[in-house]
């Protein structure tokens, strides 16, 4: 069994050589197995699975039953062409360089943003992945009734899963995003805030900033 635990963007989403985001080019990472006997040879699974989905998949290899609070489901029935795919919806979520939520199904991709960190992005993605696989195309004003059903279901399944909890992604904005934070550690070094880079960051500024620090200190 082979697996990534996610992509890079290489400079799509004006995101370079990293992977932040709630985009394709991060969150679809390859699965390959091989099972000679049992799984057969060339057989590709074209429906969504989650990473949650290998231990199942693995204790059933070993004959060893599932606890059945797992997340994750066997992929075995996949595996031998009774279905396509563990689930028809995937959840997604991120709160490091920026902050969102999104949900991708087979045909679309939604994302809603709470904090875009050093990105210029729009509060609400919605993207067809049939026609736009890339998502260049952002549909959600065009399409503002598939867009809330969406979100409806996103808050509801976040409502699912935190119960009675405090939303961590909200107490985490409310201290800042950890890059954020760091970023605007490193411009206060040079009498630069995250606000005043964020009007013009240009690198020259950061430069011209650093050199006047360097002169100062000489």
């Amino acid at each position: 069994m082979l697996f990534g635990d996610h992509g890079e963007s290489l400079t799509e989403h004006d995101i370079y050589w990293d992977h932040c985001g709630l985009y394709e080019t991060t969150v679809h990472v390859p699965l390959l197995m091989r099972y000679p006997g049992r799984i057969p040879a060339g057989r590709r699974v074209s429906g969504l699975v989650q990473q949650t989905d290998l231990m199942p998949t693995i204790l059933e290899a070993t004959g060893i039953d599932a606890p059945p609070d797992l997340d994750g489901r066997s992929l075995w029935p996949s595996l031998g062409g009774e279905e396509e795919g563990t689930r028809d919806a995937v959840y997604l979520s991120e709160c490091a360089w920026q902050a969102s939520r999104g949900i991708v199904t087979r045909d679309y991709k939604f994302i809603r943003t709470a904090d875009a960190g050093p990105y210029r992005r729009p509060p609400r993605e919605l993207y067809d992945l049939r026609s736009d696989p890339e998502e260049t195309v952002n549909i959600a004003e065009q399409d503002p009734a598939l867009a809330d059903e969406f979100e409806r279901h996103l808050d509801d399944w976040v409502n699912h899963m935190l119960g009675d909890r405090p939303d961590p992604m909200k107490v985490q904005l409310e201290a800042g995003s950890p890059f954020k934070n760091r970023i605007h550690e490193i411009l206060l070094q040079y009498g630069l805030t995250w606000d005043d880079w964020m009007r013009d960051p240009r690198r020259e500024r950061f430069d011209e900033a650093v050199a006047a620090l360097h002169q100062r200190i000489t």
